[in-house]
């Protein structure tokens, strides 16, 4: 029943997004943005739909994120010090955006590297 249930769900999803994207077309025409927010200007509702989706993110990305742990955790847990490197995304961050970091940035990732690497020492 599961292949039958993520099926329906992926299609009605689907209709959705579309639903979602010919709305937005016609209320702006042409002038429609590549992100359907901008074009809702400034004020109060844009302001609620930017939280909106700050909050969907908050709360949909350990859902999202908990399959990786689960296949990483076992070959993490092999490595010293394996089990604490939550300090792994703010590495990730340094690495890929260092060029546009500035200096608040960079310091702000390094602090959280370094203080992984001393909770990370002191839990083992």
């Amino acid at each position: 029943m599961f292949g039958r249930v993520l099926g329906l769900c992926m299609a009605s999803i689907s209709l959705l997004y579309e639903g979602f994207g010919v709305l937005g077309y016609f209320a702006f025409g042409d002038d429609t943005k590549n992100i359907i927010i901008t074009n809702l200007g400034l004020g109060l509702l844009s302001n609620l739909v930017q939280i909106g989706l700050c909050m969907n993110l908050l709360f949909t990305f350990p859902l999202m994120m908990n399959p990786v742990y689960e296949v990483c955790e076992p070959i993490l847990v092999q490595i010293p010090f394996g089990e604490d490197w939550f300090m792994l995304p703010a590495l990730f961050h340094l690495l890929v955006f260092k060029e546009e970091l500035g200096w608040n940035g960079l310091l702000l990732d390094m602090a959280f590297v370094v203080f992984g690497v001393i909770i990370a020492v002191a839990d083992t």
